[in-house]
């Protein structure tokens, strides 16, 4: 363990009965600072499973997990909890990276990013994920696969800058995305695709995109994230602004 390290979480950073845990699905704070479990805060039960070992460290908020961009993931599995065909969600978490992702052209797949938190974005699945772009952009993606690809971006307006923390939230409010940044709204846009965003067979991935083995590597078109990722939330409803804003405050 890190001597000191849960000192660092305040107690306004802990959950507040009615505002911030309402429709809390899964809350991985990373604090275990030892071995390949990450428990769920949230009471749902939805353990993450650590692959290709990446490493507990001090975080932004108490613990964080450091991932080296080269195999390292948690596995969240593929809670129906955790699957949002229709219905508004957020996702909330910190993240600093370490490196900007390798840029690589490919005929078939025009993009180049790594993943941060991944559910089913692929050319045959449905689902949505949170990529960094090779120009160090925050990409909310959605794949919609119901009467052919349907792939829509929402790419932040902030470039984020390397190894710097970032408190990135993405939503699904009544049809329209959003990206806040350091509890600011960064942009917006309506989802044009306008489908489910579902696959129940696919599990959530935090540090490793869901598509073809062939092309999650250091280099590819899919990168694995370089960089820290800390406190991450699901809820399964849209959060308030001012929610948002309350969950930066205790994690700045």
């Amino acid at each position: 363990s890190y001597p000191g390290i849960y000192s660092l979480r305040t107690s306004s950073s802990s959950l507040t009965p009615g505002i911030r845990d309402k429709g809390l699905v899964g809350y991985w704070k990373f604090d275990e600072a030892t071995g390949t479990i990450a428990y769920d805060s949230s009471g749902n039960g939805n353990i993450g499973t650590l692959y290709g070992l990446p490493t507990w460290t001090i975080g932004k908020v108490g613990g964080a997990l450091s991932f080296d961009g080269n195999g390292d993931y948690v596995s969240l599995g593929n809670p129906l909890i955790l699957d949002f065909p229709t219905n508004d969600f957020t996702v909330s978490l910190l993240i600093k990276s370490n490196s900007t992702p390798y840029y690589e052209s490919d005929p078939n797949y025009s993009a180049t990013a790594s993943s941060i938190l991944d559910k089913g974005t692929g050319w045959t699945v449905d689902g949505y994920g949170i990529w960094f772009t090779k120009d160090n952009e925050i990409n909310f993606v959605n794949d919609s696969n119901n009467g052919g690809r349907g792939r829509d971006d929402l790419k932040s307006a902030t470039k984020l800058l390397l190894g710097e923390w970032y408190h990135v939230v993405i939503q699904r409010k009544s049809n329209i995305k959003y990206i806040f940044i350091n509890g600011v709204k960064d942009s917006n846009t309506a989802n044009v695709s306008n489908q489910e965003w579902s696959d129940t067979t696919r599990p959530v991935f935090i540090g490793k995109h869901d598509v073809d083995t062939n092309y999650v590597k250091p280099t590819g078109c899919f990168q694995y994230f370089d960089g820290l990722i800390d406190d991450v939330r699901i809820y399964n409803r849209a959060l308030s602004a001012a929610e948002i804003q309350a969950i930066y405050n205790a994690t700045k």
